[in-house]
């Protein structure tokens, strides 16, 4: 019986990393004793589980894309024995692996000022959608609607007043003849005297047709009275309330928050030296 090279490498591999001696005298004609050795790291000898990162865009053979996909679980026992459906799957011939797609690994558990990560569990994003309260205040517009309160009418009352208006008329003459020709300021006189006199007076209570005459000089004097007097006053706004519209449109944006990095591939050892516990 013979053995491949790499075959063989892993077969004493995962043997010793059980701490096994194996004596195979009577099948391969000697007897090999082995002292345990640590599986090397991203190679042939890498214990399964393993996620390794390479710069060219292909797993080796022995590893599979971490990309979520579903391998068989009859094909990939060992690697199904360890991880199960801890990354998803079915459970029942397929399982999936870890899904490292755009992503970075961080080791499980939590810390100071940190949230707690489960075993598999996937967080974070790219990318963050803004709210309007963490957008940099930008010169924008508002519809702003004024209500006024307080407004009306009052009625204002004026109180009457006697008023003091006076009329004075005076028509007077002086008993004595006068001359033919009026002069200013002139009384009248009487018509001559004796037997000549005019007879142009008559009693007050003479019941004759009476007729006006000019050259009386009447005068209006003092101030007119007034009946009380109401009328409605407008008042002004006293008070009211403004109502200032919110923005009427906002686009949220996206904004990146990924880390630096770059992209590699990122694949997982499904034939690889099984891991053993401490």
């Amino acid at each position: 019986m013979t053995l491949s090279k790499q075959p063989m490498r892993h077969l004493l591999a995962g043997i010793t990393s059980l701490g096994m001696i194996t004596g195979w005298g009577a099948t391969l004609g000697t007897v090999a004793i082995v002292s345990a050795t640590p599986a090397a790291a991203c190679d042939y000898e890498s214990y399964t589980g393993t996620i390794c990162t390479f710069a060219f865009d292909w797993c080796p053979a022995g590893f599979v894309r971490a990309d979520s996909q579903l391998p068989s679980i009859a094909r990939y026992n060992a690697l199904y024995s360890l991880i199960g459906t801890l990354y998803g799957g079915y459970g029942s011939g397929y399982f999936a692996v870890p899904d490292l797609t755009g992503r970075a690994v961080l080791n499980k558990g939590g810390g100071p000022g940190l949230a707690y990560i489960n075993l598999s569990q996937k967080v974070g994003h790219s990318r963050l959608a803004l709210d309007i309260s963490q957008v940099p205040l930008k010169p924008h517009v508002h519809t702003a609607t004024f209500t006024g309160s307080g407004g009306g009418t009052t009625q204002v009352t004026v109180p009457p007043s006697a008023g003091s208006l006076g009329i004075t008329a005076t028509l007077s003459a002086v008993q004595t003849p006068g001359v033919a020709q009026p002069r200013t300021g002139s009384l009248l006189g009487m018509g001559g005297s004796g037997n000549q006199a005019a007879t142009i007076y008559a009693p007050s209570n003479s019941t004759a047709t009476q007729v006006q005459l000019g050259g009386l000089d009447v005068k209006l004097t003092g101030s007119a009275g007034n009946g009380q007097i109401a009328f409605n006053v407008p008042t002004g706004i006293t008070g009211g309330t403004i109502f200032v519209a919110p923005v009427q449109s906002f686009s949220s944006e996206q904004v990146s928050i990924q880390s630096p990095g770059m992209g590699m591939t990122v694949c997982i050892v499904t034939d690889g030296i099984y891991p053993s516990r401490p």
